[in-house]
């Protein structure tokens, strides 16, 4: 159980250490360090996180089979994507291997994206990271892995202004989850008010707000009429189709869905996104590069979609945290931005860093106090206790 703790201490260390360092270059070293020690950590785990059985036995199954190729054409694995099958054919080499590299992937895009903002930061973005992205890596193997992919795609094309790369990512993510559909249309729509250098206007950002806020509020279940609606219809877009369509019916059927009212984390996304609209334009004054502003801008316009699809799915409480946690990132990274207007020296840096330790550490707490995983549906005891690929097989 100390592990996450040795982690979590390893991570403040790293961010407490970073304004020190003198040269850009050096903090981009230490920032991809985290990354690395954050991949091995994850992707070493062994039978820790949610749903770490299903894609495991599977793994297990090529491994040892003389056929990978009917292993991943068999009937209890039909229902994963083509291309997720495809990529766990990887496991033939091990069967730890896909986990190693689903995590490489997708905490190695989250930093690649961030590595050319402004250097100032990066300690914000690393322990925030800790408390609402990190996790999603030990659970949706598949949904990282496409949210990644596209991730490359936004970074390639914010580097290179070819909205291509974006495009060529889409259906490869596309063949890992089909719910990154979803994402790619948010991130794309992004991306087109970005080149047309569109700004948010506050009032157009606080009526969004008071909208978002009136769909959570009020009994109103718009998303179920949308998404039983948009169920019939991909049934008659061929096989692709037909699979989304089954994917929606899942939910719907096998999966007790709620409703999500008010809460802190909700609250949260409004004020970190209001106050980032609000100094939007002291933020952008205070990023030198082209590249940095456009991150900034993306994860505004982002997170206002956010705001507004946390709202608008409301009623459908599992379908809503699958699809915020595409989401959560953009948060992660619009946060981190604030600091650029709230610090500027070392004493307020590092005050900043203890009240984000602070935040952080309430989670690892909780998780460190978690009881062992014995088959009940607590979030922390799937993460109690930590196993890796060395110490249990």
């Amino acid at each position: 159980m100390i592990d996450y703790f040795i982690i979590l201490i390893f991570c403040v260390l790293c961010a407490l250490l970073l304004p020190t360092l003198k040269h850009r270059f050096d903090r981009a070293v230490l920032f991809f360090l985290v990354a690395f020690v954050l991949i091995l950590f994850s992707g070493w785990r062994y039978y820790t996180g949610w749903d770490f059985e299903i894609y495991q036995s599977l793994y297990d199954a090529i491994f040892y089979s003389n056929d990978p190729l009917s292993i991943i054409s068999h009937e209890d694995y039909r229902d994963f994507e083509l291309g997720f099958r495809l990529f766990s054919l990887s496991a033939v080499l091990s069967p730890y291997l896909p986990v190693l590299l689903s995590c490489l992937i997708s905490v190695g895009a989250s930093f690649l994206i961030v590595h050319k903002a402004p250097s100032r930061i990066f300690g914000v973005f690393i322990l925030l990271y800790l408390w609402y992205e990190y996790f999603g890596v030990f659970n949706i193997q598949r949904q990282i892995i496409a949210h990644a992919i596209i991730l490359l795609g936004i970074y390639l094309t914010l580097n290179y202004n070819r909205k291509l790369f974006l495009l060529i990512s889409a259906p490869l993510a596309f063949s890992f989850h089909v719910s990154s559909l979803l994402l790619f249309i948010f991130y794309l729509l992004s991306i087109l008010l970005i080149e047309r250098d569109f700004r948010l206007n506050f009032l157009f950002g606080l009526s969004l707000v008071i909208l978002s806020l009136l769909l959570v509020i009020l009994p109103i279940d718009i998303a179920n009429m949308i998404f039983q609606l948009s169920s019939f219809i991909l049934g008659f877009l061929g096989d692709i189709g037909q699979h989304a369509s089954l994917k929606i019916s899942y939910y719907f059927n096998y999966l007790d869905l709620y409703k999500t009212g008010l809460s802190f984390r909700y609250l949260e996304y409004i004020i970190v996104f209001l106050v980032a609209l609000y100094k939007s334009q002291d933020i952008l004054a205070e990023i030198s590069s082209d590249y940095g502003k456009k991150v900034f801008l993306l994860s505004l316009f982002v997170s206002a979609i956010h705001i507004f699809m946390y709202a608008l799915l409301s009623g459908l409480g599992v379908i809503q945290d699958r699809v915020e946690s595409y989401f959560l990132l953009m948060h992660v990274i619009l946060a981190s931005y604030l600091v650029l207007i709230s610090i500027k020296d070392l004493r307020r840096y590092l005050f900043i860093t203890v009240l984000c330790f602070v935040f952080v550490f309430i989670k690892y707490y909780r998780l460190i106090q978690s009881d062992a995983y014995i088959g009940a549906d607590s979030h922390y005891q799937r993460f109690i206790p930590y196993k890796s690929i060395f110490t249990d097989y």
